[in-house]
């Protein structure tokens, strides 16, 4: 922002009633829940789909292959809740309880629902959709929807610098489990 730029939006401000400004919160707020902002990721592998699919749903063999998430308290069944383990590079270790949202046999998606704490801070969709490609590999597009009031302030400082290495990560991991690979990146443990 150049510095006139500046002046005017501090003048701006100081002419706005307390009124104005509530209205303004407000509406910044609501604009925030509707804005979505999307962490993208894929990899290809040397897989069956078959295979590659099968390794996502084991939930209970993540902590053997998956750096990022080493561990889920529950089962795979459409709208179970789940309690996610994660490792978050550079952040420590978290965990979340997330509703399976999606679980697509023949379409191979795989979702999940999660809050920061509550509803409306951070709500974070995730997903995995696998692809077969006509070699015979299979395309792991893995990826979020970020909404929430906190999502625009945290998005460059925390979910892109260090959610989206989680996420590279666990796709290196995942191909190279299911090519019977030595794993690039070391496993969590707490």
């Amino acid at each position: 922002m150049l510095p006139c730029d500046r002046w005017r939006l501090e003048a701006v401000l100081w002419q706005i009633s307390s009124r104005d400004f509530a209205r303004l919160v407000k509406r910044s707020i609501l604009d925030s829940l509707r804005t979505m902002k999307q962490l993208n990721t894929q990899v290809d592998v040397n897989a069956p789909i078959s295979q590659v699919w099968e390794a996502l749903l084991d939930l209970s063999k993540y902590g053997e292959w998956n750096p990022f998430i080493y561990q889920v308290d529950g089962s795979c069944r459409l709208n179970e809740v789940v309690t996610v383990h994660m490792h978050i590079s550079g952040k420590g270790f978290q965990q979340y309880r997330v509703k399976l949202t999606k679980i697509d046999e023949a379409a191979k998606a795989f979702y999940w629902l999660g809050h920061f704490h509550v509803r409306g801070l951070i709500d974070g969709d995730h997903r995995f959709e696998l692809l077969r490609l006509p070699d015979g590999r299979t395309r792991v597009r893995q990826y979020e929807l970020f909404r929430g009031i906190l999502v625009p302030l945290v998005w460059n400082s925390y979910i892109v610098r260090h959610l989206l290495p989680c996420f590279e990560a666990l796709n290196e991991n995942l191909k190279a489990w299911c090519e019977h690979a030595p794993l690039p990146h070391a496993l969590a443990r707490p």
